[in-house]
């Protein structure tokens, strides 16, 4: 992608009577720049908003254990009691 940029602002250059940009090279190059930074704060959005929800799937996994260890009897209903209260602070 950034390498169609790069072709991009060299074509748009290549428009102009000399070696300074103006015009159309300006509205390209600043398009490209602002397409660059929209891609890159949308996978920075993605990865923090993907990263949040392993806390919240963890927890659930926690509660099924603790309801499973309970239901066998391996652990008693105070301490059932007492888990399930750290895990909900």
């Amino acid at each position: 992608m950034l390498d169609t940029l790069v072709m991009a602002t060299i074509s748009a250059q290549r428009w102009m009577d000399n070696d300074h940009m103006d015009g159309w090279g300006w509205w390209v190059m600043g398009l490209g720049m602002v397409l660059v930074i929209v891609v890159v704060a949308a996978l920075v959005f993605f990865v923090a908003r993907e990263s949040g929800r392993g806390d919240t799937r963890d927890r659930a996994n926690a509660h099924e254990t603790l309801d499973h260890r309970f239901a066998r009897g391996e652990i008693d209903e105070d301490e059932y009691r007492a888990r399930r209260d750290v895990l909900k602070s």
